[in-house]
């Protein structure tokens, strides 16, 4: 199952396996389960990060949700591959990101389209 969360929650399931899909981990985050699958969660070869784009107001939500998505697409075999290879129940992506539009959200969307994984939308605390 694959839920979603903050590095700013309460990371100290041991039943939970938390991956980061940003970019790099907040200082000072030292958890040993966190893994980081930037490689094929976080678009490349831009000027500037596709989140600050988004946070400077370069572009938009639509744009920003429709460029993350075409990322994703274009590397999904290796997003379930990286998913695939974690041995854990239940997987936790998490980011920076508190508020309610965040890219973890955009990677649900495409898992379950994808009809892959078990997938839950909800958010651990």
């Amino acid at each position: 199952m694959i839920i979603t969360g903050s590095y700013f929650s309460n990371m100290r399931d041991s039943s939970i396996k938390y991956v980061s899909i940003a970019t790099y981990p907040p200082k000072g985050v030292s958890i040993e389960s966190i893994d980081i699958l930037k490689p094929s969660f976080v678009p490349s070869g831009m000027n500037k990060s596709l989140w600050r784009l988004y946070k400077d107001g370069d572009i938009g939500k639509e744009e920003y949700t429709e460029i993350y998505k075409e990322h994703l697409e274009r590397n999904k075999d290796i997003v379930i591959a990286e998913i695939a290879k974690i041995n854990s129940t239940v997987i936790a992506l998490v980011c920076w990101e508190r508020s309610d539009f965040c890219h973890r959200d955009l990677v649900l969307d495409k898992l379950e389209e994808w009809d892959v994984f078990e997938v839950r939308r909800e958010a651990y605390r």
